[in-house]
Parts: structure tokens; sequence; C-alpha cells
């Protein structure tokens, strides 16, 4: 019997080991790989093209993209948000911002912080389901 109570909590405990968890207040999403950085810019245009993504700022020289502001499309919906993408090399570096008001132009860091399912939570979580996108290590700041 002792077992059969010991093995489920077993496996929860070896799940919690290798789940990475995300650092409260991290911002900054790195995505690990093998590329050089003009490579890890252009996978970043197709990536966001690919994902419906609209492109505002792109700077060849620098290796990076700022999507075009948008509003959420799940949860949230009046909240705005972006992302800054730059290519380096081995790796990408990914950041956010959001906006709950429509209204002016006061833009906030993506916080991984708050409460589940707060504005700047949930922007951070949408910006982490996305660098997952890029097959690679993921790792926070």
């Amino acid at each position: 019997m002792k077992n059969v109570l010991l093995f489920p909590l077993f496996c929860l405990l070896s799940f919690q080991l290798f789940a990475q968890t995300i650092p409260k207040k991290s911002s900054i999403i790195i995505i690990k790989n093998d590329k050089t950085a003009l490579e890890n810019y252009q996978l970043i245009g197709q990536t966001l093209l690919a994902n419906d993504f609209q492109i505002e700022d792109s700077n060849k020289d620098f290796f990076t993209i700022k999507t075009q502001p948008q509003f959420h499309k799940k949860k949230l919906r009046g909240v705005q948000y972006f992302y800054n993408f730059v290519g380096l090399d081995k790796q990408i570096k990914l950041t956010g911002k959001f906006n709950i008001s429509s209204l002016d132009n006061d833009w906030s860091e993506a916080l991984y912080k708050g409460m589940k399912g707060s504005p700047v939570k949930y922007t951070f979580e949408q910006m982490d389901e996305l660098a997952k996108l890029f097959d690679g290590e993921v790792s926070y700041k």
C-alpha cells in the first residue's frame, strides 16, 4: 500500500525537478542555438511572419526586429503589446512591452510578476510561448 502512495509522489517530485521555472521579475528571454547573428535575424523575421505578426521596425545592421503593436487575442483583449528581438551569435534575445490604455503612449515592460491573468504576467507568458517556437534552449533574466 505504501508503494502505491509513494509512486505518484515520486512522479510529481521528479517532474518538478526537471520543469524549468521562470524566475520572478524576469524581463528577458534568451533562446540559445547554434546560428550566427544573421541567421537568427532571418529566423526571427520568418517565424514572426509565419505566426501572423507584423514587423514595425527592422535593422539589418544591428539584427533587431520590433513587432507592430497588437491586441491580445484570447484574454485581455484591450491590452496592446509588442516584442523586441535581437539576433546575436548563438542566441536570440526577446523582450516585450504592453499598454493597458490605447489612449496614451505609456508602455510598460513585460515582466514575469503579478497575479495570474494580470496584464503584465499574461504578456510575458505569451512572449514565452512565442520563444518556444524557435527550437532552442530557453533561459530567463
